[in-house]
């Protein structure tokens, strides 16, 4: 993350490194859970099978009363997410706040959005 001021900066680095930097927005929520489940499942690879043999009674017992929402509690609850996710700003990370980017049209020939024009489209 940098500021506009710094974007200079960041193409030094790029120029020194030799290479180009790609540059992405943070993460969504969906991309989040995705990659927090591709986590577990890979650990669930590890877990030896003498120990699995254990807890097959019960999740067989699970699946018959649940079906695939047993499965997908577990899977949630391994990764972190047993209430679903909150609201967060992709900046700060704060709770309770939302994210937003504001990109002119490319058609929209009157320049730059005024003050005025964004704190009137955000209320």
């Amino acid at each position: 993350m940098f500021t506009s001021s710094q974007r200079r900066t960041v193409r030094s680095l790029e120029r020194d490194a030799g290479c180009k930097f790609e540059f992405v927005s943070p993460p969504t929520v969906e991309e989040v859970l995705e990659s927090s489940a591709e986590q577990v499942v890979a650990t669930l690879r590890g877990v030896h099978p003498e120990s699995v043999e254990f807890f097959t009674p019960t999740a067989q017992k699970l699946i018959e009363e649940q079906g695939t929402n047993a499965l997908a509690a577990a899977l949630a609850h391994l990764s972190g997410f047993s209430q679903p996710p909150s609201s967060r700003s992709l900046i700060s990370h704060e709770q309770g706040w939302a994210t937003l980017q504001l990109t002119r049209d490319p058609t929209y020939s009157r320049g730059f959005l005024s003050a005025r024009s964004v704190t009137g489209f955000l209320c």
